[in-house]
């Protein structure tokens, strides 16, 4: 009896989607290059209902793109995941995209059927994933501290150590206390100044990209050719 040969799924990207693979791409395209279900819909033929349903998909996995390879969408997940979670910047960063204005006209212009506050996080990442993709950093760019912040770092870490080395010692938060808590208070401060120095870097050392819906496309393509939906 000869061996059967193994058909190759349908979809490689979708597995369940019943999109051919050739459509399922033009709809990840479409939602690469920001274009509405309805007017994607009179494109490709495909139902409205159905691209809002492959949208969702598609928000769903740009976190998991993003932890997968913290490189892709042009750093996106470098700079606001931790281990694989949102840190305190990236939700500072995803609470001022969600009350910007361009988060609030991207919801109107796609007018998404939120069904849960997981669907409103993946729309809020959505928009962020598209303002890193829509910048252009030279290598380095985030981390580019002026040589007077890091010589405030570096000093700052050398008092931490100090402290640590010590803490134990009989009598020491009597008197150094007080330096504990300013220590306390500078570090919170710092780390502050830190995300500002990034996120002024971002502003003045980045430019516009040329082609920001064919990065997003490709990233995120190449995550759902590994993972499909």
């Amino acid at each position: 009896m000869g061996t059967e040969k193994r058909k190759k799924p349908k979809n490689r990207y979708a597995r369940s989607s019943k999109l051919s693979e050739y459509r399922f791409l033009k709809v990840l395209k479409g939602f690469a290059m920001d274009k509405t279900a309805k007017d994607l819909a009179e494109e490709t033929g495909v139902s409205e209902k159905s691209i809002r349903s492959t949208y969702r998909g598609f928000r769903n996995k740009l976190i998991e793109a993003a932890i997968y390879n913290r490189d892709a969408f042009g750093g996106a997940g470098f700079y606001l995941l931790r281990k694989g979670k949102l840190d305190e910047q990236g939700k500072r960063f995803l609470q001022g995209v969600a009350e910007s204005k361009i988060f609030t006209d991207h919801v109107e212009r796609h007018a998404p059927r939120l069904h849960s506050p997981e669907d409103l996080q993946g729309l809020i990442f959505e928009v962020v994933i598209r303002v890193f993709c829509n910048v252009d950093m030279d290598e380095g760019t985030l981390i580019d501290y002026p040589e007077e912040t890091k010589k405030a770092v570096l000093e700052l870490r050398d008092m931490g150590q100090w402290i640590k080395e010590n803490m134990q010692t009989e009598g020491f938060l009597d008197k150094y206390g007080h330096v504990v808590e300013r220590f306390r208070k500078v570090a919170a401060d710092m780390k502050l100044l830190l995300e500002k120095e990034e996120l002024l870097a971002m502003q003045t050392k980045s430019r516009a990209h040329r082609f920001p819906w064919e990065l997003f496309y490709n990233d995120l393509r190449r995550y759902l050719l590994k993972h499909p939906l």
